[in-house]
């Protein structure tokens, strides 16, 4: 992959989406389509999604796709996933995929640096679940507040509502940090 760093909004495809956007209908006429709520919610095996419920048209997402092709989206997706450096400015592999891979099945060589990190991953969370990890007043914690900028919080906090809890702790999400999210947290 080139180290050459195209911004998108330099992109052909970023001018036409650009127009698109300043012309799209709002969402209640959109929904009025049939066609376009049909061609808008894909499935696959075990997975169904409605994009109809969004602000886009097939002109759209046709925009959105081209500006995938043109910023090589896909190449630098298989780049990351292989273990590439796509982040020069921090000089080493995005690890997040890795991460998930169960042990043994991740790239040749990258497992070395991953298994350590998942082994802490799992002793911090045998001794926050045990009570043997004390928070400041010396008790045990009993409640976690993920902050995640930028929307992270979403993935934890939907896997979260969708699996449960034990009841054992009290798990709760931030969006940002500002002061009165925080304390409501």
């Amino acid at each position: 992959m080139s180290a050459t760093r195209l911004s998108p909004s330099t992109t052909p495809s970023w001018q036409r989406l650009t127009k698109l956007a300043a012309t799209v209908a709002p969402i209640d006429v959109l929904l009025t389509d049939e066609k376009r709520n049909a061609a808008l919610q894909p499935a696959a095996p075990g997975i169904n999604a409605d994009l109809s419920r969004q602000r886009i048209t097939m002109d759209i997402l046709s925009a959105l796709l081209a500006l995938a092709a043109e910023t090589r989206f896909s190449e630098k997706r298989d780049a990351m996933l292989a273990g590439a450096i796509v982040n020069p400015s921090e000089n080493r592999p995005a690890l997040h995929a890795q991460l998930r891979a169960p042990a043994g099945d991740g790239l040749a060589g990258i497992g070395d640096l991953v298994q350590p990190t998942l082994a802490k991953m799992r002793e911090f969370c045998q001794r926050i679940r045990s009570g043997a990890w004390k928070g400041l007043s010396g008790r045990a914690i009993d409640t976690i507040v993920f902050i995640g900028i930028g929307g992270s919080h979403l993935g934890p906090e939907l896997a979260v509502r969708a699996i449960g809890s034990d009841g054992r702790l009290q798990l709760r999400f931030v969006a940002n940090i500002d002061g009165t999210t925080l304390t409501q947290a």
